[in-house]
């Protein structure tokens, strides 16, 4: 069983979550407490006092998630409502959050920025291409795409600027000036570190928005804290977060390719984790 390392009550919760979902199994409080005081050393009531956080934690994950959230707290018992296979790209975002992107970071990063772009896509109700390293688009392609007047392209060096998604939602009138939403995906645990990177005023050197952009951030983390939020949402922009991203992609056909590999990712992480 993969071992609960932090006594965060959020990284708690998110072990409680990926236990239920990949073990289709159900977790109690008592459980979780006796995990608790094995792992991280607690005599039983610090294990009770902690898993009390933990159960407040996972009832206020699930209101965020809303009426279709993947877990269910029945009383003192947590339980997955459904199979994690019907749905990889939720136990692929848990298992970031409690590794990160693991060793294989470019095929990580890349199912990641594809299933934010399916986020991102049906939150905007428009268009979104994906655009980051390394397969980079063209300046000039994202700007026919969108409309907006081409300028230059950037330096090869410069790789993508950190853009990794360009979504926008068009009027249909083949017309600059609409909503564009320039988004960066952060899977690894560094996320932190890398809300500032994406620079709207470079990309605005590039190609000529006839209404500002807006800046977007997702990751397959939860910030619980509505003050820390608020401050991580003033450097990053329109933040998608876990649960933002699975009330955005919940109710979505996955396309077959990606669903089988995702699936077949979260399959070798759950190996690999079992083992730890």
């Amino acid at each position: 069983m993969f071992a609960i390392i932090d006594a965060k009550p959020e990284h708690i919760a998110d072990w409680a979550e990926w236990y239920v979902a990949h073990s289709q199994d159900t977790l109690s409080k008592t459980a979780l407490s006796s995990q608790l005081a094995l792992t991280l050393s607690l005599d039983d009531d610090g294990a009770d006092v902690l898993v009390e956080s933990v159960w407040l934690e996972l009832r206020y994950r699930e209101r965020l998630y809303g009426p279709n959230a993947p877990i269910k707290v029945a009383g003192r018992v947590l339980k997955s409502r459904f199979s994690w296979t019907d749905k990889p790209h939720y136990l692929a975002c848990l298992i970031f959050s409690l590794t990160g992107n693991g060793t294989q970071t470019t095929v990580a990063g890349q199912l990641f920025e594809e299933v934010s772009a399916i986020a991102v896509k049906h939150y905007i109700g428009g268009d979104c291409v994906i655009c980051g390293f390394p397969t980079p688009v063209k300046v000039a392609d994202l700007a026919t795409k969108t409309g907006e007047r081409f300028i230059r392209e950037f330096p090869s060096h410069r790789k993508d600027r950190n853009l990794d998604l360009m979504a926008w939602r068009p009027f249909g009138d083949a017309r600059p000036g609409q909503l564009i939403v320039l988004v960066q995906c952060a899977a690894g645990r560094n996320w932190k570190y890398k809300t500032k990177e994406l620079a709207v005023e470079a990309w605005k050197k590039l190609i000529q928005f006839h209404v500002d952009p807006v800046r977007g951030f997702t990751m397959p983390y939860i910030i619980s804290d509505s003050s820390e939020f608020e401050e991580y949402s003033t450097d990053a922009g329109l933040i998608l977060d876990r649960v933002r991203i699975y009330r955005f992609t919940n109710g979505v056909v996955l396309d077959t390719d990606l669903k089988k590999r995702l699936t077949s990712w979260c399959k070798g992480r759950i190996t690999a984790m079992n083992k730890n």
